[in-house]
C-alpha cells in the first residue's frame, strides 16, 4: 500500500471518527432526554401520591402500582437520583415530621435501553477506528522512514485540498443539523403553544384509550388537571361530562362529528384518528345554539307581522261593516250592545296581536343600568326589591329595557307578588336570576306561558310574558323559566352583547 492510499486512508479513519462521535453525543443527548422526560413523569406520579394521602403510609416499606418501593427514611431535602447504569430511579420527598418518603423504580424503559445500546455501539466504533488510525499512523511513519533518501514523490497539495474540502463539509453538515433541531425545537413549541391557547378541549387517545394531551381548556371542560387526566382512560378523565365520554368510547376508522347535550349545555364533538391514536376536539356551543333560536324567532316575528297585518285589515273591515249594520238594527237595545261590545273586544284583541307581531326596532345600544330601571318599575307596581349594591349594567335600547321590566314587574303583581329579588347567575354571558313570592306556575302551562293570549287570568290579555321574550329577543338576549314553585316564580336572563 502506497503512502498516498495511507494518507487517504488516515483521512477517512479521522473523518470516521468525527462522525461517530457526533453520532454518539446525539445518542447520549437523546438518552438524557428520554432519561429526563421519565424522571419528570416519575416525580409528577410522586407528589400526586404524597398528595393522595401516602404520607400515613406504613412506616417502613409500602408498594403502590407505579413505585415497587416506597419505604420511609431520615432526610430532610427533596432530591431526585438516577443511576444509568443500573436504571434505578430513587425520588426522595420531606414529611412534615422530618422524615421523607423514598421511592424506588427501575426506570430502564425499552427507549432508555435502546438508546443506551446505540450508544455504546458507537463508542465501541470510536475506540476501534482509533486503533486503527493509530496503526495507519505508525505504518506511515515507517514508509517515511523506509522512503528516506529516495526521490520525494509529487506534491500533496490535491491531497491537502482534498482535506480542505472534508473539512468545510463536515462543517456544513454539523451547522445543518443543528439548524434543523433548532426548526424541529420551534416548531413543537409552537405546537405545544397552540394547543394551549387554542378555545377548544384538546384530548389525544393513545391505541390505548390513555390520554397523553389534555390541554387548559380541557382542564376547564372536565373539571380536572391535566396531571390527574394524563395516563388515565378516556372514561376515567372524562367522567364530568358523561354523554361526552360514551361519544368517545367509540373507537371508529372514520371521523366523526357530534353534537350533543350534557348537564343542560350543548357540545360539537369532533374525533379523529391520526394512525393509532384518536384526536378529540371539544366545543361547546350552547351559546351559539340559543343565539341561532333568537334569530329564528326573530325571522318568525317579520314573517307573523306581515301575515297579521293582512289579517288584521282584512278582519278590521268585516267588523267595521257589521258595527255599521248593528246601527240600523231595531231589534233587542241588549242583544245589540252584546254584539257591539264583542266587535269591540274582537278589535282590541287584533290590535293587541298587530303590535305584539311586529318586528321590534331596538334604538342605539347603549350602557343601561336594568337595576335602577327594574327598582322604579317596581315601586311603581308596589313591589319590594332585593337587589345587588351595584348596579347591573347592561348593553341594549334604554326603552326596551324600561318596556321589559314593566312587564316582568306587573306579571309578578298580577300573580300575588309583594317582593322580587335580582341576583346575579354567570358573567359570560351575563345571566341574572329573577324570583318572586307569587303564587308560581303550574307544571303543565309552564310551556304556554310564552304564547301570545295565553292567560289564566280573569282579565288578563296573556300578551305580557310573550312581549317580554320578544323583548329580550331584541335585546340580543334570552329568557327562560327556571323554576316554579308553589310560592314562587324563577326566571333566568341571559344578555349575549
Amino acid at each position: 500500500m502506497n503512502k498516498s492510499t495511507t494518507i487517504l486512508l488516515l483521512v477517512v479513519e479521522i473523518l470516521l471518527i468525527f462522525v461517530f462521535a457526533n453520532l454518539s453525543s446525539l445518542f447520549q443527548s437523546m438518552q438524557e432526554r428520554e432519561a429526563r422526560s421519565y424522571i419528570d413523569v416519575a416525580e409528577s406520579v410522586a407528589d400526586v401520591m404524597m398528595k393522595s394521602g401516602l404520607a400515613e403510609a406504613p412506616a417502613q416499606t409500602a408498594e403502590s402500582a407505579f413505585f415497587p418501593i416506597v419505604k420511609r427514611v431520615k432526610a430532610a431535602g427533596r432530591e431526585s437520583v438516577y443511576d444509568p447504569e443500573s436504571g434505578t430511579l430513587q425520588l426522595v420527598r420531606p414529611l412534615e415530621d422530618g422524615h421523607a418518603l423514598l421511592f424506588v423504580r427501575h426506570a430502564r424503559t425499552p427507549a432508555l435501553e435502546a438508546l443506551r445500546r446505540v450508544s455504546r455501539l458507537f463508542t465501541v466504533l470510536i475506540i476501534l477506528t482509533v486503533f486503527f488510525l493509530l496503526i495507519t499512523g505508525f505504518y506511515l511513519v515507517y514508509r517515511f522512514r523506509a522512503d528516506r533518501g529516495k526521490e520525494q514523490p509529487a506534491p500533496i497539495d490535491p491531497i491537502s485540498n482534498y482535506l480542505s474540502r472534508l473539512e468545510s463539509s463536515e462543517t456544513s453538515l454539523r451547522t445543518a443539523v443543528e439548524e434543523q433541531q433548532q426548526a424541529v425545537s420551534r416548531q413543537q413549541e409552537l405546537n405545544r403553544s397552540i394547543i394551549r391557547h387554542i378555545n377548544a378541549a384538546i384530548v389525544l387517545l393513545n391505541a390505548r384509550n390513555q390520554v397523553e394531551i389534555f390541554n387548559h381548556q380541557a382542564e376547564k371542560l372536565f373539571g380536572r388537571s391535566a396531571a390527574s387526566a394524563l395516563h388515565h382512560q378516556a372514561a376515567v378523565a372524562l367522567d364530568h361530562l358523561p354523554e361526552v365520554a360514551a361519544a368517545v368510547a367509540v373507537d371508529s376508522p372514520a371521523e366523526q362529528s357530534l353534537v350533543m347535550s350534557s348537564g343542560g349545555r350543548d357540545f360539537r364533538v369532533d374525533v379523529s384518528p391520526i394512525g393509532q391514536a384518536r384526536l378529540v376536539v371539544v366545543r361547546e356551543i350552547t351559546r351559539e345554539r340559543r343565539r341561532a333560536e333568537i334569530r329564528r324567532r326573530h325571522g318568525g316575528f317579520a314573517m307573523l307581522g306581515e301575515m297579521a297585518a293582512y289579517l288584521t285589515h282584512e278582519m278590521r273591515n268585516s267588523l267595521g261593516a257589521v258595527y255599521g249594520y248593528t246601527k240600523s238594527l231595531k231589534a233587542d237595545k241588549e242583544r245589540v250592545e252584546r254584539i257591539n261590545r264583542e266587535i269591540t273586544y274582537l278589535t282590541g284583541m287584533l290590535d293587541n296581536f298587530l303590535n305584539f307581531a311586529k318586528p321590534l326596532s331596538p334604538g342605539e345600544r347603549v350602557p343601561v343600568d336594568l337595576k335602577a330601571i327594574l327598582e322604579t318599575e317596581c315601586r311603581e307596581a308596589g313591589l319590594k326589591l332585593d337587589a345587588p349594591a351595584d348596579g347591573v349594567i347592561v348593553q341594549g335600547d334604554p326603552d326596551l329595557v324600561r318596556v321589559l321590566c314593566s312587564n316582568l314587574a306587573r306579571n309578578a303583581v298580577e300573580a300575588g307578588a309583594t317582593r322580587m329579588e335580582l341576583a346575579p347567575a354567570g358573567e359570560d354571558p351575563l345571566e341574572l336570576c329573577l324570583r318572586d313570592n307569587g303564587s308560581g306556575i303550574p307544571e303543565d302551562q309552564r310551556e304556554k306561558i310564552w304564547l301570545p293570549f295565553f292567560t289564566t287570568k280573569e282579565k288578563g290579555t296573556g300578551m305580557g310574558l310573550a312581549l317580554v321574550r320578544k323583548v329580550m329577543n331584541a335585546l340580543d338576549g334570552d329568557i327562560r323559566l327556571e323554576d316554579s314553585l308553589e310560592k314562587g316564580t324563577e326566571f333566568r336572563l341571559t344578555f349575549f352583547s
